[in-house]
């Protein structure tokens, strides 16, 4: 079932109480946003719009606007007023007849506006708030004091644009003396990206709610490098705000999202292939969200941010991972493995762009993500097949080499002692044992090398040693391209963090466990002979000053470190080639 498209947009820009500034542009933004919005060739939504009315009208249409709706509604609301802050920290967004002495009664909340939302059945919500909220009124300038618009007012199947970050000011033009009213920049870039269609940045025909974000960020910023949009998104879809001057040059059909909110096409049957190589991934979304949290990561003001990036990355993997996707009974092995590494994409990309860049202020979210991925391999099975089950834990496989290869190409060895040994689980079916990741992230346990040697061999036919190794690699080499476009710096740090794992792998009671992982490290050419080469480096830096010493493997002790060294060699002569 298609679902309609439908936008609010609000504007105040006088006000009765003394203590709001007026202000010139918002009745002029909200009527060039709503024409373009309306416009069939572009957005092609049903728009209604507020213009400077009373805190009790406002409310009305939120209220009404929100009622009713279906989930395969796409719905778009603006407001662009002044933003203010209790005493208690609420936001409220101003009406004209608010008064700063009794914002309960007489502006709206964010908590009203959140509440509307969480009850509204649509599962696309876009919010754009054209309001900043500062420490004090300058001239041209909207808000109030600094406020987390995005613990307000992100949710589940929302994105939420705003003019600027929490501390800055939400320019109208330039000078107070103009006679006519100049859009605001954050909505004025609203509107020229979606006219001219430049906000289509791959040119596509669609323009997707981050392709409008990544434009309006650049335009604000040329216009004004004090003002930074911000975005905050957790859509379950790659959601089409419009259509763009590009769509001529695409083919007749009608073009997915511009009837319906989303693209609705079926999901594939469990039964059917699966595309293997080349899925379709949402690359500019990915790359936003890659350049959203470089922005973010420095600044220990914006950790919330940063910890939501990831988190949402991981909550929608795991939306992705049910079993109705990713079943674990039939003959699906290779269809899984691949649309397990599709759905990390995004994940696996912000990974390794930020344990790379982390000066380690964000380990404790590092090991999260894998505390949370493990949750996948859970009890709640009827019938299964082994090797299909044990395959649910490959996205944590994937996260943990991501980071434990972008934490050694930084240089941050001392990452992979919590990250190999924290986030313990208890695998499912009455074991009793707790393990670490190094044990149960182990690729021997999660993927099984039959199966894996059908997907994964040489062209020539041949098998590889390590298959789950070399597959892993191959999988994982493009979220590193820009942090190290090196092919033999990128294998060198895969077999160091392989090395590494696998010592940690070694220093287990009961020995049962102290299984190395089946790694291309153990090859001749990457181990090296005598003192020479990799397992000689390593062995060289094992004493007190040792980075993984110092954050808590092996008990902090050389000794058990030195033992565990040995016993990975004496596997290794052990099982030659294995």
């Amino acid at each position: 079932m298609l679902g309609g498209r439908h936008a609010l947009l609000i504007a105040t820009s006088t006000f009765s109480n003394a203590g709001l500034q007026q202000l010139r542009s918002p009745v002029r933004d909200v009527q060039g946003l709503a024409s373009v919005l309306k416009d069939p060739q572009i957005g092609d939504f049903d728009v209604t719009t507020a213009l400077d009315q009373e805190q009790h009208q406002v409310a009305r249409e939120i209220e009404s606007f929100f009622r009713g709706r279906s989930r395969e509604d796409l719905l778009l609301l603006h407001i662009s007023s002044h933003g203010l802050k209790a005493d208690h920290g609420e936001l409220y967004f101003a009406a004209r007849d608010t008064d700063r002495d009794l914002l309960g009664s007489t502006a709206i909340s964010a908590a009203f506006l959140q509440s509307q939302m969480s009850r509204c059945r649509a599962k696309s919500i876009i919010l754009l708030l054209d309001c900043c909220y500062s420490g004090a009124f300058l001239p041209g300038a909207k808000g109030d004091s600094s406020v987390h618009v995005k613990d307000e007012l992100a949710g589940h199947g929302r994105a939420v644009l705003t003019a600027t970050s929490r501390t800055e000011y939400a320019w109208e033009g330039d000078h107070l003396s103009e006679l006519e009213p100049e859009p605001s920049h954050f909505t004025g870039a609203i509107i020229d990206g979606l006219t001219s269609g430049d906000a289509d940045r791959n040119r596509d025909g669609k323009i997707t709610v981050s392709e409008l974000y990544d434009y309006v960020y650049d335009r604000v910023r040329s216009k004004n490098k004090m003002q930074s949009p911000q975005m905050w998104a957790a859509l379950e879809y790659q959601v089409v705000v419009a259509r763009s001057a590009f769509a001529a040059e695409q083919p007749t059909e009608t073009l997915p999202g511009m009837e319906s909110a989303v693209d609705l096409s079926p999901v594939p049957d469990a039964k059917d292939p699966i595309p293997l190589p080349n899925e379709s991934l949402d690359t500019t979304l990915r790359d936003h969200s890659v350049a959203q949290l470089k922005r973010a990561l420095p600044d220990p003001v914006r950790r919330i941010e940063v910890f939501d990036l990831i988190d949402n990355a991981v909550s929608g993997l795991i939306a992705k991972s049910a079993q109705e996707y990713r079943p674990v009974i039939g003959p699906v092995f290779a269809s899984n493995i691949r649309g397990y590494r599709t759905d990390s994409d995004l994940l696996l990309h912000l990974l390794a762009t930020g344990v790379f860049h982390d000066d380690g202020a964000q380990d404790a979210l590092w090991t999260r993500v894998i505390e949370r991925l493990s949750r996948l391999r859970d009890k709640n099975l009827s019938s299964f097949n082994d090797t299909l089950e044990h395959l649910r834990l490959y996205p944590a496989l994937l996260a943990i080499y991501t980071m434990g290869i972008a934490a050694v190409l930084g240089r941050r060895d001392q990452m992979l002692g919590p990250l190999l040994t924290k986030p313990s689980f208890k695998p499912p079916f009455n074991s009793q044992r707790r393990e670490a990741p190094a044990h149960y992230l182990n690729p021997l346990r999660v993927i099984s090398p039959e199966p894996l040697s059908e997907i994964c061999h040489a062209e020539s036919g041949a098998r590889y040693i390590y298959p789950q190794s070399h597959f892993i690699r191959e999988e994982l080499r493009e979220p590193f391209r820009t942090i190290e476009p090196d092919d033999a710096t990128y294998m060198e740090a895969c077999n160091r963090f392989e090395f590494l794992a696998s010592l940690i792998a070694m220093d287990s009671e009961p020995s049962t466990l102290a299984t190395p992982w089946a790694g291309e490290f153990l090859l001749d050419s990457s181990w090296g002979y005598d003192q020479f080469g990799l397992a000689g480096e390593i062995a060289e830096e094992i004493d007190a000053s040792w980075p993984l010493l110092k954050a808590g493997a092996f008990g902090s002790e050389a000794e058990r470190a030195k033992k565990a060294f040995e016993a990975l060699k004496e596997f290794r002569a052990r099982h030659p080639r294995w």
